[in-house]
């Protein structure tokens, strides 16, 4: 087929491919969810609550003030148990579905 010319002049020769990673642990579902609210410009929740999460293990690295450590603790255990949840949740939805 190659021999033959018939991968020539083809939308995008010569051009590298866009791969996109490969997570083995994400259900087909997932990946097109994924797709869709990407071409969309939207961001899944689990997305901003891991953005949140980073934020404050940041704020927490700089801070001095033990009041302000305990606070950033109680928000990010909370974050962290909203993310937990959303999981299960999304998990949950795709098995029964």
């Amino acid at each position: 087929m190659v021999e033959r010319g018939e991968f020539t002049n083809l939308p995008g020769e010569g051009k590298p491919l866009k791969l996109e990673p490969f997570n083995p642990y994400v259900s087909k579902e997932q990946v097109i969810m994924n797709k869709v609210l990407n071409s969309s410009g939207l961001i899944p929740i689990e997305i901003l609550i891991l953005k949140a999460i980073d934020e404050i293990k940041e704020k927490l690295k700089d801070s001095k003030l033990k009041s302000e450590q305990n606070a950033l603790k109680v928000k990010l255990n909370e974050l962290e148990i909203t993310f937990d949840i959303q999981m299960e949740a999304r998990r949950n939805f795709f098995d029964n579905s």
